[in-house]
């Protein structure tokens, strides 16, 4: 069956894969509508290693030959959406959830001084890798990668945001200050937190109104 309508692609989030609850719940609602999401490893087998422009270039290849193109995407994937998204006019539409818009200056701003010192020192921090459940270094070239890029891109395509108002992790305020002076911005928030996993039904029926008019079987 040759689908109608844009490439949809799925981008998880940090310290996550394509086997987490969201990305596996959108594939699920997606094959009941006959159609399907692409589902990328962000860490491609190098978590260490991951930085932002690597996640673009990934994201880059997969769009190769598709006119046109739907993301979808998980706090840092939401970021790495966005930021593609005002660089790239084949992306029509964007459904971000709990994007991490500023992530790198967000996170760097919480640490000391000397901790910021021992991870460039070192090369790498431990973090917790949510889907192997085990602590993982994450290379010091993510925040050198990182701060290349602006903390809210200039997205001007049609854009779903969600976001939780008990977020723990990327405070709602980010979401309203993008969505902010953006026309083509809708802004939905839930009491719910970072992982949004209270939320994923809701979210997926709303995201599919959003996208009726590109999603049509």
């Amino acid at each position: 069956m040759v689908e109608p309508g844009p490439h949809l692609i799925y981008l998880h989030g940090f310290a996550s894969s394509p086997g987490s609850n969201k990305a596996q719940k959108f594939a699920g609602a997606l094959a009941a509508r006959g159609l399907t999401a692409l589902i990328p490893d962000l860490n491609e087998g190098d978590f260490t290693g991951l930085t932002v422009t690597r996640q673009i270039t990934l994201l880059r290849r997969l769009v190769a030959g598709h006119p046109s193109v739907i993301l979808v995407g998980s706090s840092m994937g939401a970021y790495v959406s966005a930021l593609f998204a005002a660089s790239d006019p084949r992306v029509e539409a964007l459904v971000l959830m709990a994007p991490a818009f500023g992530f790198i200056q967000r996170w760097t701003g919480r640490m000391s001084p000397q901790a910021l010192i021992e991870w460039e020192h070192r090369g790498s921090m431990s973090v917790f890798h949510h889907a192997t459940q085990t602590w993982q270094p994450i290379g010091w070239g993510l925040v050198q990668d990182a701060r290349a890029y602006p903390a809210y891109p200039e997205v001007t395509v049609p854009t779903l945001v969600v976001h939780g108002r008990q977020d723990e992790s990327v405070p709602v305020s980010c979401s309203q200050e993008f969505a902010s002076g953006r026309p083509t911005v809708v802004l939905e928030l839930l009491d719910s937190d970072h992982s949004l996993a209270d939320s994923t039904d809701w979210i997926i029926r709303r995201s599919f109104r959003f996208l009726a008019p590109w999603l049509t079987a």
